[in-house]
Protein backbone atom coordinates (compact mmCIF):
# COMPACT_ATOMS: atom_id res chain seq x y z
CA UNK A 1 0.00 0.00 0.00
CA UNK A 2 2.76 2.44 0.97
CA UNK A 3 4.14 1.71 -2.44
CA UNK A 4 1.20 2.56 -4.41
CA UNK A 5 0.45 6.07 -1.83
CA UNK A 6 4.41 6.92 -3.18
CA UNK A 7 3.32 6.19 -6.89
CA UNK A 8 0.39 8.39 -6.65
CA UNK A 9 2.38 11.12 -5.08
CA UNK A 10 5.25 11.04 -7.13
CA UNK A 11 2.61 10.78 -10.33
CA UNK A 12 1.15 13.75 -9.38
CA UNK A 13 4.80 15.98 -8.49
CA UNK A 14 5.73 15.02 -12.14
CA UNK A 15 2.54 15.67 -13.77
CA UNK A 16 2.28 19.23 -12.47
CA UNK A 17 5.64 20.54 -12.73
CA UNK A 18 6.00 18.60 -15.89
CA UNK A 19 3.00 20.88 -17.21
CA UNK A 20 4.66 23.55 -15.82
CA UNK A 21 8.07 22.92 -17.87
CA UNK A 22 6.05 22.10 -20.79
CA UNK A 23 3.88 25.19 -21.22
CA UNK A 24 6.36 27.69 -20.10
CA UNK A 25 8.88 26.25 -22.78
CA UNK A 26 6.46 26.59 -25.45
CA UNK A 27 5.43 30.00 -24.35
CA UNK A 28 8.83 31.14 -24.56
CA UNK A 29 9.18 29.38 -27.62
CA UNK A 30 6.13 30.87 -28.80
CA UNK A 31 7.71 34.30 -28.49
CA UNK A 32 10.82 34.51 -29.68
CA UNK A 33 8.42 33.51 -32.72
CA UNK A 34 6.26 36.45 -32.15
CA UNK A 35 3.56 34.65 -32.01
CA UNK A 36 0.66 36.89 -30.18
CA UNK A 37 -0.29 36.43 -26.87
CA UNK A 38 -3.72 35.86 -27.79
CA UNK A 39 -3.21 33.29 -29.66
CA UNK A 40 -0.34 31.50 -27.16
CA UNK A 41 -3.25 31.92 -23.94
CA UNK A 42 -5.85 30.26 -26.43
CA UNK A 43 -3.78 27.15 -27.97
CA UNK A 44 -0.47 26.64 -26.08
CA UNK A 45 -1.58 27.25 -23.05
CA UNK A 46 -4.70 25.98 -22.79
CA UNK A 47 -3.18 22.84 -24.66
CA UNK A 48 -0.46 22.66 -22.38
CA UNK A 49 -2.06 23.04 -19.18
CA UNK A 50 -4.84 19.83 -20.26
CA UNK A 51 -1.91 17.71 -21.08
CA UNK A 52 -1.89 16.36 -17.90
CA UNK A 53 -5.36 15.43 -17.95
CA UNK A 54 -4.79 14.07 -21.29
CA UNK A 55 -1.95 11.96 -21.08
CA UNK A 56 -3.86 10.30 -17.50
CA UNK A 57 -6.55 9.56 -19.58
CA UNK A 58 -5.34 8.36 -22.52
CA UNK A 59 -2.73 5.75 -20.26
CA UNK A 60 -5.62 4.81 -18.42
CA UNK A 61 -7.50 3.65 -21.54
CA UNK A 62 -4.84 1.98 -23.07
CA UNK A 63 -3.72 0.36 -19.99
CA UNK A 64 -7.00 -1.09 -20.06
CA UNK A 65 -8.71 0.98 -17.41
CA UNK A 66 -10.91 2.65 -19.09
CA UNK A 67 -13.13 3.58 -15.49
CA UNK A 68 -9.91 5.47 -14.28
CA UNK A 69 -10.09 7.20 -18.08
CA UNK A 70 -13.90 8.58 -17.83
CA UNK A 71 -13.78 9.18 -14.02
CA UNK A 72 -10.80 11.38 -14.01
CA UNK A 73 -12.95 13.76 -16.96
CA UNK A 74 -16.70 13.85 -14.92
CA UNK A 75 -14.80 14.01 -11.45
CA UNK A 76 -12.69 16.24 -12.20
CA UNK A 77 -15.72 18.32 -13.58
CA UNK A 78 -17.43 17.92 -10.18
CA UNK A 79 -14.21 18.66 -8.55
CA UNK A 80 -13.54 21.74 -10.36
CA UNK A 81 -17.15 23.35 -9.11
CA UNK A 82 -17.68 21.65 -5.74
CA UNK A 83 -13.96 21.51 -4.65
CA UNK A 84 -12.33 24.17 -6.21
CA UNK A 85 -15.04 27.53 -6.15
CA UNK A 86 -16.06 25.84 -3.39
CA UNK A 87 -12.81 26.35 -1.15
CA UNK A 88 -12.17 29.60 -3.29
CA UNK A 89 -15.34 30.99 -2.10
CA UNK A 90 -14.93 29.95 1.34
CA UNK A 91 -11.89 31.73 1.60
CA UNK A 92 -13.02 34.66 0.12
CA UNK A 93 -16.23 35.77 -1.29
CA UNK A 94 -15.77 35.82 -5.25
CA UNK A 95 -17.97 38.60 -6.71
CA UNK A 96 -19.41 38.18 -10.06
CA UNK A 97 -21.09 41.30 -11.19
CA UNK A 98 -20.90 43.11 -14.42
CA UNK A 99 -18.59 39.07 -15.35
CA UNK A 100 -19.97 37.88 -19.03
CA UNK A 101 -19.36 34.53 -18.89
CA UNK A 102 -23.21 33.15 -19.94
CA UNK A 103 -21.73 32.14 -23.60
CA UNK A 104 -19.17 30.18 -22.12
CA UNK A 105 -21.43 28.61 -19.36
CA UNK A 106 -23.83 27.33 -22.10
CA UNK A 107 -21.02 25.88 -24.06
CA UNK A 108 -20.03 23.82 -20.74
CA UNK A 109 -23.35 22.93 -20.42
CA UNK A 110 -23.46 21.55 -24.43
CA UNK A 111 -20.77 20.11 -23.95
CA UNK A 112 -22.26 18.42 -20.98
CA UNK A 113 -24.86 16.84 -23.08
CA UNK A 114 -22.55 15.56 -25.02
CA UNK A 115 -21.05 13.86 -22.51
CA UNK A 116 -24.53 12.35 -21.38
CA UNK A 117 -25.31 10.83 -24.66
CA UNK A 118 -21.70 9.15 -25.02
CA UNK A 119 -22.39 7.80 -21.38
CA UNK A 120 -26.00 6.72 -22.51
CA UNK A 121 -24.88 4.81 -25.81
CA UNK A 122 -22.68 3.20 -23.38
CA UNK A 123 -19.12 3.77 -25.09
CA UNK A 124 -17.70 6.89 -26.38
CA UNK A 125 -16.75 5.95 -29.84
CA UNK A 126 -14.17 7.19 -32.14
CA UNK A 127 -16.22 9.00 -34.36
CA UNK A 128 -17.60 10.65 -31.26
CA UNK A 129 -14.45 11.92 -30.16
CA UNK A 130 -13.32 13.43 -33.48
CA UNK A 131 -16.75 15.26 -33.50
CA UNK A 132 -15.78 16.42 -29.93
CA UNK A 133 -12.20 17.27 -31.45
CA UNK A 134 -13.85 19.36 -34.36
CA UNK A 135 -16.10 21.26 -31.31
CA UNK A 136 -13.02 22.38 -29.73
CA UNK A 137 -11.48 23.39 -32.51
CA UNK A 138 -14.42 25.63 -33.53
CA UNK A 139 -14.90 26.79 -29.41
CA UNK A 140 -11.06 28.15 -29.62
CA UNK A 141 -11.74 29.94 -33.10
CA UNK A 142 -14.73 31.00 -31.42
CA UNK A 143 -12.72 32.66 -28.42
CA UNK A 144 -10.33 34.38 -30.89
CA UNK A 145 -12.92 35.77 -32.93
CA UNK A 146 -14.54 37.22 -29.53
CA UNK A 147 -11.10 38.35 -28.08
CA UNK A 148 -10.24 39.77 -30.91
CA UNK A 149 -13.06 42.39 -30.53
CA UNK A 150 -12.41 43.10 -26.88
CA UNK A 151 -9.28 44.62 -25.62
CA UNK A 152 -9.76 43.69 -22.33
CA UNK A 153 -9.84 39.98 -23.25
CA UNK A 154 -6.81 40.76 -25.12
CA UNK A 155 -5.16 42.23 -22.30
CA UNK A 156 -6.28 38.98 -19.92
CA UNK A 157 -4.41 37.17 -22.21
CA UNK A 158 -1.28 39.42 -22.33
CA UNK A 159 -1.14 39.54 -18.78
CA UNK A 160 -1.32 35.40 -18.31
CA UNK A 161 1.10 34.76 -21.24
CA UNK A 162 3.21 36.98 -19.48
CA UNK A 163 3.43 35.25 -15.84
CA UNK A 164 4.44 32.12 -18.07
CA UNK A 165 7.30 33.65 -19.87
CA UNK A 166 10.32 33.31 -17.39
CA UNK A 167 12.13 31.07 -20.12
CA UNK A 168 11.90 34.16 -22.86
CA UNK A 169 15.03 34.75 -21.94
CA UNK A 170 17.17 31.73 -21.34
CA UNK A 171 19.12 29.76 -24.09
CA UNK A 172 17.40 28.05 -26.78
CA UNK A 173 18.46 24.58 -25.23
CA UNK A 174 17.38 25.42 -21.86
CA UNK A 175 14.05 26.35 -23.54
CA UNK A 176 14.34 22.44 -25.62
CA UNK A 177 15.39 21.02 -22.36
CA UNK A 178 12.51 23.15 -20.82
CA UNK A 179 9.80 21.23 -23.34
CA UNK A 180 11.45 18.03 -23.69
CA UNK A 181 11.49 17.67 -19.69
CA UNK A 182 8.30 18.72 -19.25
CA UNK A 183 6.55 16.11 -21.95
CA UNK A 184 8.94 13.49 -20.38
CA UNK A 185 7.74 14.30 -16.55
CA UNK A 186 3.78 14.41 -17.81
CA UNK A 187 4.36 10.84 -19.91
CA UNK A 188 5.90 9.18 -17.12
CA UNK A 189 3.92 10.95 -14.00
CA UNK A 190 0.88 9.44 -15.77
CA UNK A 191 2.34 6.21 -16.06
CA UNK A 192 3.63 6.15 -12.42
CA UNK A 193 0.46 7.29 -11.23
CA UNK A 194 -2.03 4.96 -13.37
CA UNK A 195 -0.02 2.14 -11.60
CA UNK A 196 -0.27 3.41 -8.10
CA UNK A 197 -3.74 4.15 -8.46
CA UNK A 198 -4.92 0.53 -9.47
CA UNK A 199 -2.68 -0.73 -7.67
CA UNK A 200 -4.56 0.77 -4.47
CA UNK A 201 -7.68 -0.36 -6.23
CA UNK A 202 -7.44 -3.97 -6.15
CA UNK A 203 -5.93 -3.54 -2.55
CA UNK A 204 -9.14 -2.37 -1.41
CA UNK A 205 -11.44 -4.06 -3.15
CA UNK A 206 -12.42 -0.40 -4.80
CA UNK A 207 -13.65 0.13 -8.31
CA UNK A 208 -10.89 1.52 -11.18
CA UNK A 209 -14.05 4.23 -12.04
CA UNK A 210 -14.11 5.51 -7.56
CA UNK A 211 -10.55 5.72 -8.31
CA UNK A 212 -10.95 8.13 -11.26
CA UNK A 213 -13.60 10.44 -10.36
CA UNK A 214 -12.03 10.90 -6.23
CA UNK A 215 -8.28 10.33 -6.66
CA UNK A 216 -7.44 11.09 -9.71
CA UNK A 217 -10.02 13.68 -10.14
CA UNK A 218 -8.55 15.44 -7.04
CA UNK A 219 -4.99 15.36 -8.12
CA UNK A 220 -5.67 16.42 -12.03
CA UNK A 221 -7.51 19.48 -10.54
CA UNK A 222 -5.04 20.78 -8.03
CA UNK A 223 -3.50 23.28 -10.69
CA UNK A 224 -7.37 24.64 -11.10
CA UNK A 225 -7.61 24.96 -7.69
CA UNK A 226 -3.74 26.91 -7.37
CA UNK A 227 -4.91 29.07 -10.26
CA UNK A 228 -8.27 30.07 -9.55
CA UNK A 229 -7.51 30.61 -5.35
CA UNK A 230 -4.41 32.62 -6.32
CA UNK A 231 -6.73 34.73 -8.86
CA UNK A 232 -9.55 35.49 -6.16
CA UNK A 233 -6.74 36.26 -3.95
CA UNK A 234 -5.94 39.11 -6.44
CA UNK A 235 -9.24 40.11 -7.03
CA UNK A 236 -9.23 38.66 -11.17
CA UNK A 237 -12.87 36.91 -10.32
CA UNK A 238 -13.00 36.75 -13.91
CA UNK A 239 -9.88 34.58 -14.18
CA UNK A 240 -11.04 32.88 -11.55
CA UNK A 241 -14.52 31.77 -12.76
CA UNK A 242 -13.34 31.76 -16.36
CA UNK A 243 -10.47 29.18 -15.25
CA UNK A 244 -13.17 26.66 -14.08
CA UNK A 245 -15.39 27.02 -16.72
CA UNK A 246 -13.28 27.08 -19.81
CA UNK A 247 -11.63 23.63 -17.64
CA UNK A 248 -14.52 21.87 -17.62
CA UNK A 249 -15.23 22.48 -21.22
CA UNK A 250 -11.68 21.56 -22.22
CA UNK A 251 -11.79 18.25 -19.97
CA UNK A 252 -15.01 17.43 -21.50
CA UNK A 253 -13.97 17.81 -25.59
CA UNK A 254 -10.29 17.93 -25.36
CA UNK A 255 -9.48 15.16 -22.71
CA UNK A 256 -12.23 12.92 -23.55
CA UNK A 257 -12.69 13.58 -27.30
CA UNK A 258 -8.64 13.06 -28.17
CA UNK A 259 -8.66 9.97 -25.71
CA UNK A 260 -11.71 8.54 -27.66
CA UNK A 261 -10.56 9.45 -30.39
CA UNK A 262 -7.70 7.40 -29.88
CA UNK A 263 -9.36 4.38 -28.10
CA UNK A 264 -12.76 3.80 -27.95
CA UNK A 265 -13.76 3.96 -23.95
CA UNK A 266 -16.70 1.69 -22.72
CA UNK A 267 -18.74 3.59 -19.88
CA UNK A 268 -19.13 1.75 -16.46
CA UNK A 269 -22.68 1.10 -15.34
CA UNK A 270 -22.20 3.17 -11.93
CA UNK A 271 -20.76 6.58 -13.83
CA UNK A 272 -24.12 5.83 -16.19
CA UNK A 273 -26.51 5.57 -12.68
CA UNK A 274 -25.03 8.24 -10.80
CA UNK A 275 -22.08 10.19 -11.73
CA UNK A 276 -22.80 11.75 -14.76
CA UNK A 277 -26.12 13.05 -13.49
CA UNK A 278 -24.78 14.42 -10.15
CA UNK A 279 -22.17 16.32 -12.46
CA UNK A 280 -24.54 17.87 -14.58
CA UNK A 281 -26.89 18.55 -11.52
CA UNK A 282 -23.95 20.64 -10.23
CA UNK A 283 -23.47 22.44 -13.80
CA UNK A 284 -26.63 23.74 -14.28
CA UNK A 285 -27.09 25.12 -10.25
CA UNK A 286 -23.58 26.80 -10.94
CA UNK A 287 -24.95 29.81 -12.95
CA UNK A 288 -27.91 30.68 -10.55
CA UNK A 289 -24.95 30.40 -7.59
CA UNK A 290 -22.66 32.87 -9.12
CA UNK A 291 -25.92 34.82 -10.43
CA UNK A 292 -26.94 35.25 -6.99
CA UNK A 293 -26.44 38.67 -5.00
CA UNK A 294 -23.80 38.80 -7.54
CA UNK A 295 -21.30 36.95 -5.99
CA UNK A 296 -20.41 33.41 -4.74
CA UNK A 297 -20.89 33.92 -1.45
CA UNK A 298 -18.64 32.23 1.73
CA UNK A 299 -22.14 30.01 2.62
CA UNK A 300 -22.56 28.75 -0.79
CA UNK A 301 -18.90 28.00 -1.20
CA UNK A 302 -18.76 26.23 1.98
CA UNK A 303 -22.14 24.36 0.91
CA UNK A 304 -20.53 23.38 -1.97
CA UNK A 305 -17.54 22.60 -0.30
CA UNK A 306 -19.12 20.20 2.49
CA UNK A 307 -21.17 19.02 -0.19
CA UNK A 308 -17.86 17.55 -1.96
CA UNK A 309 -16.82 15.64 0.65
CA UNK A 310 -20.14 14.32 0.80
CA UNK A 311 -20.06 12.92 -2.27
CA UNK A 312 -16.75 11.63 -2.14
CA UNK A 313 -17.73 10.00 1.20
CA UNK A 314 -20.18 8.01 -0.55
CA UNK A 315 -17.91 7.08 -3.62
CA UNK A 316 -16.33 5.13 -0.96
CA UNK A 317 -19.03 3.53 0.98
CA UNK A 318 -20.54 2.52 -2.05
CA UNK A 319 -17.25 1.50 -3.44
Amino acid sequence: MTLAIFQIIIGFLLLIFGADFLVRGSVATANKLKISPLIIGLTIVAFGTSAPELVVSLNAALSGFPGISIGNVVGSNIANIMLVLGVTATVNAIPTKGMNFKNDYIIMCLASLILILGCLYGAFTHILGFTMVALLIYYVYYNYKSAKQSKELQSEQAAEVEELSGFDTKPNYIIALAIIGGLAGIIYGADVLITGASDLARMFGISEEVIGLTIVAIGTSLPELATSFVAALKKQNEVAIGNIIGSNIWNILFIMGMTSSVVEIPVPRKIIDFDIWFMTIISLILYPMLKKNDQLSRPRGLILFIGYIGYTAYQYMNK
